[in-house]
């Protein structure tokens, strides 16, 4: 008799068990599914603000843009999105610094690439910005 309760009881538990972790394995398909949504929505944007710059700086035949004007052009985007004042630094001297922010919580500084689709940004200027 004990026996029987005793295997009734670690066939209930396990049962219980199979339940629970069947429920968890939903939830966590669920959380993928939105991790997964949000990683494409966030590689969405990106393309679509590459798009945007490539479409706003690309050189068209007649016109002539230097990356001087893709300077003053994330200074007016940093102006306009964060508040505060924003500089072109001058082109030489500048130890890399293109762009000088002022806020109400400091100062930021940027440097500013601004290449076609077949001249990638080199892991210098990165590295620099990182150290």
């Amino acid at each position: 008799m004990l026996i029987e309760i005793v295997s009734v009881l670690l066939i209930g538990l396990l049962g219980y068990g199979v339940y629970w972790l069947i429920r968890y394995r939903k939830k966590v398909e669920v959380f993928e599914k939105i991790i997964g949504n949000l990683i494409q929505s966030n590689d969405d944007m990106r393309n679509t603000l590459v798009t945007g710059l490539y479409h706003r700086f690309k050189v068209e035949e007649g016109t002539e843009e230097t990356p001087i004007d893709f300077e003053y052009f994330i200074t007016t985007t940093f102006e306009r999105y964060f508040g505060g004042s924003a500089n072109v630094t001058p082109p030489s001297g500048d130890f890399g610094v293109d762009v000088e922010h002022k806020r109400h919580d400091g100062l930021y500084l940027g440097q500013v690439k601004c290449y076609d689709s077949r001249n990638k940004v080199d892991y210098t200027p990165i590295a620099v910005i990182h150290s």
